[in-house]
């Protein structure tokens, strides 16, 4: 009787158990919008194509808080001009972040400022979305974040061309576009401009890319369920590893 009993009670907790995390409501997490890697004024690669990891930091929620990201993303180069890249970036700090995913163009405008110099224009679009709470669940999250990033890259060669190993410095102006609409609460949603200069280091050897990139960014005031948030300026850092099959930039055919 006492056994049946123990079982029964046992049964019960573990019906409890079941229940309560069937039942229980995801939490909101912020969208981040990613700053993607620009890689300078040049092609990369030059022709061919490319596998790029990357870890860098982004602007999360309506606050436009730091978020580190990684990312990895394939480039197809074309003619020594062009640049096509799709991507993905995500966090790593919950397994629920939804994965941002990122299509951008790089068009090498050609070389304003000397032999030695190449300007490009970058341009990029990522989107994210997260929904929880559909069906049985109260909603908690419902929220959609596309961002517009838009950049003009000028890189120097301080090696010679003809070097195996070439080095190079770039900087230029960068503007963000974000579009956050929060579905549930729409008067939380954000919609601004950020605007910003980079700046980065390019080590080129054989089929390897590196780079060091950094975004100072300028973010507008914001509000979030009735909280107020300073903008004001952040560095945004990048670093990222490119590794391609093709050639490079070809610097001394310029």
């Amino acid at each position: 009787m006492c056994i049946r009993r123990s079982r029964s009670r046992l049964s019960a907790f573990v019906l409890v158990l079941a229940t309560a995390g069937a039942c229980a409501v995801p939490e909101r997490i912020p969208l981040a919008a990613p700053l993607p890697l620009t890689g300078g004024g040049t092609p990369v690669p030059g022709k061919g194509l490319g596998a790029t990891l990357a870890i860098s930091d982004g602007l999360q929620g309506q606050e436009l808080l730091r978020k580190e990201l990684l990312a990895f993303s394939l480039t197809a180069g074309i003619a020594d001009v062009f640049n096509l890249t799709y991507g993905f970036y995500g966090g790593h700090d919950d397994d629920d972040e939804p994965a941002i995913s990122v299509f951008a163009g790089k068009f090498r405008v050609g070389s304003l400022f000397g032999r030695r110099s190449s300007t490009a224009v970058h341009v990029s679009r990522s989107q994210v979305e997260r929904t929880v709470g559909n069906g049985t669940l109260e909603p908690t999250q419902d929220e959609r974040l596309v961002t517009w990033d838009v950049a003009i890259p000028t890189e120097y060669l301080l090696t010679d061309a003809s070097e195996s190993a070439r080095f190079s410095v770039y900087a230029g102006p960068r503007i963000v576009r974000e579009d956050y609409d929060d579905r549930l609460v729409p008067a939380d949603s954000f919609n601004g401009w950020i605007p910003g200069v980079l700046g980065g280091i390019h080590l080129a050897f054989g089929p390897m890319d590196l780079f060091g990139e950094g975004t100072l960014a300028f973010r507008p005031n914001s509000t979030y369920r009735g909280a107020a948030f300073d903008g004001g300026p952040i560095f945004l850092p990048t670093g990222a590893v490119t590794a391609f099959f093709g050639s490079p930039f070809q610097w001394d055919r310029r």
